[in-house]
């Protein structure tokens, strides 16, 4: 009787040994399969995240409508930060020209940044920054529309969604190369009350050549889908001679106080 209570006792610990080892390697199977599982969830998931973070040319909740400009005018846009960032226009190039764009920002007193383009060259220029730099990779496609943002560190220049050009006036920390660009540029001295696009400068000297300037033919503002359509937009301020500015060899591009 002793050695079948013995059998049997060595047999019940035998499969308690049994059930216990199998239900740890089937809880180790589970909980592998569900680290994989979540490990391709992520993997497939990232992309399309950081996608989503980085390009919001086809956003779906914000859809970006667009303002015409008149043509032959010059002519002020009141910026709007959250409807306007990033600044977005649009360009239709047939011939090359030169594209300028006049930044006015508030402060204490008047401070005007400029920054330009030459779509034959694609050498630009970022006032009180750079004397001349190269866009690189600009689609050749004849209609372009350029977005331009700014942060704390850098001004970028996209085109059909493409980045074309940076320029960093601060290092990783926030500090400025310099007193005059990136606090100019970064707003850090005054945020930006006003956009305007160059359109023609007479230049008061026979033997310098007179620059035309290819202005956009709509820039856009940021609406909300599923709301009521924004109210038409205010005329742009226009000028005397329809676009036409004298201006002299000192403010070549009569833009107001630049650096």
């Amino acid at each position: 009787k002793q050695w079948y209570q013995r059998r049997v006792r060595g047999f019940l610990i035998f499969v308690n040994f049994s059930i216990n080892k199998i239900s740890s390697e089937f809880l180790s199977i589970i909980q592998v399969k569900m680290k994989a599982t979540l490990l391709c969830f992520v993997l497939l998931a990232l992309p399309l995240l950081l996608q989503s973070r980085r390009d919001s040319w086809n956003s779906n909740s914000i859809e970006w409508v667009p303002n015409p400009i008149p043509a032959g005018s010059y002519f002020v846009i009141p910026y709007k930060k959250k409807r306007m960032t990033p600044l977005r226009f649009k360009t239709e190039t047939w011939m090359p020209q030169k594209v300028g764009v006049v930044f006015s920002y508030h402060a204490s007193y008047s401070l005007t940044g400029y920054l330009e383009w030459d779509e034959a060259t694609w050498d630009v220029t970022l006032r009180s920054c750079t004397e001349t730099g190269k866009m690189w990779n600009v689609p050749a496609d004849p209609i372009r529309i350029w977005e331009l943002s700014w942060n704390s560190r850098a001004l970028t220049i996209r085109c059909n969604g493409k980045k074309v050009w940076k320029y960093k006036y601060a290092n990783i920390r926030g500090n400025f190369y310099d007193g005059r660009c990136g606090p100019l540029y970064s707003e850090s001295e005054g945020p930006l009350e006003s956009v305007r696009f160059l359109h023609r400068a007479i230049i008061i000297s026979a033997d310098e050549p007179t620059p035309t300037y290819n202005v956009p033919v709509v820039y856009y503002k940021k609406l909300k889908k599923n709301r009521r359509p924004a109210k038409p937009p205010a005329a742009p301020v226009m000028y005397a001679g329809q676009g036409t500015t004298i201006i002299s060899a000192y403010d070549p591009i009569g833009a107001g106080n630049f650096f």
